[in-house]
């Protein structure tokens, strides 16, 4: 396995928006070594050089919808069609913009962790602390492919 870098997003003032960035901090901690872990409110054209330096990278987000607790995986793919420019992207925008810009295209997941509450707060609900092991479990499987 080479680089992976995991970019978890969201909104940790918004209780289980931060869950990305609570999931990214626990695979720092469990995967040292291998891992670069970047955590951001929303991506954003920047992150395009981070995605290049990688081999496979996995954009961690909380989810509105789906069953609270859950976690779906998903590949992401680069954009056939043109790329729009706003104050923040989709993942497979920023992969787009990786092989646009730097010619490489790492292998790219979305893992998405459906979450239970948005409301102001630094909390995660029950549901969500919950899928953390989950969300690992899906890091590591990614990670033997």
């Amino acid at each position: 396995m080479g680089h992976l870098l995991v970019v978890g997003y969201g909104n940790p003032l918004r209780s289980d928006d931060g869950i990305a960035w609570r999931a990214a901090e626990q695979v720092r901690k469990e995967l040292p070594n291998i891992t670069r872990v970047i955590c951001v409110h929303q991506l954003t054209p920047e992150l395009a050089e981070d995605v290049a330096a990688a081999d496979v990278v996995i954009f961690l987000d909380a989810s509105d919808t789906g069953e609270p607790g859950g976690v779906r995986c998903e590949a992401v793919f680069t954009r056939l069609d043109g790329l729009r420019f706003s104050h923040h992207l989709t993942p497979s925008e920023v992969l787009t913009l990786a092989v646009r810009l730097y010619s490489v295209r790492p292998r790219a997941f979305l893992i998405s962790i459906h979450a239970d509450c948005f409301h102001h707060g630094q909390e995660l609900s029950p549901a969500a602390n919950q899928a953390i092991p989950d969300v690992l479990a899906q890091v590591r499987a990614l990670m033997r492919t």
